[in-house]
């Protein structure tokens, strides 16, 4: 399966815990580069925009996601902290994604 936030993967596989996964692959936020879920790092930041605005996004390398989180005002997480991060959309930037959309 393929998922276009990485909200959208975490929310999918805590409601389909009786499925087996066999890998999970995020994309390092600069690079683009396929990563392995369980050795990236995240980072978490209200004003973050992603697909489905769960405003997390993904790194290969800790310094770099410290960095950007300094700088965008997030939270680094562990892979490990993803299982108790709230996975809720920003509605508010989902309004202000649609609003910005041509007609």
């Amino acid at each position: 399966m393929k998922f276009d936030d990485i909200g959208c993967m975490y929310k999918w596989i805590s409601e389909n815990k009786d499925q087996k996964i066999q890998a999970k692959f995020v994309r390092d936020v600069n690079t683009k580069k396929w990563l392995e879920a369980e050795k990236a790092t995240y980072v978490y930041g209200k004003s973050l925009k992603t697909p489905m605005s769960y405003n997390v996004v993904a790194f290969q390398n800790k310094n770099d996601a410290q960095s950007f989180a300094k700088k965008n005002n997030g939270t680094v997480l562990s892979y490990d902290d993803l299982n108790s991060h709230k996975w809720v959309k920003n509605k508010d930037m989902m309004k202000k994604m649609k609003g910005n959309k041509a007609s």
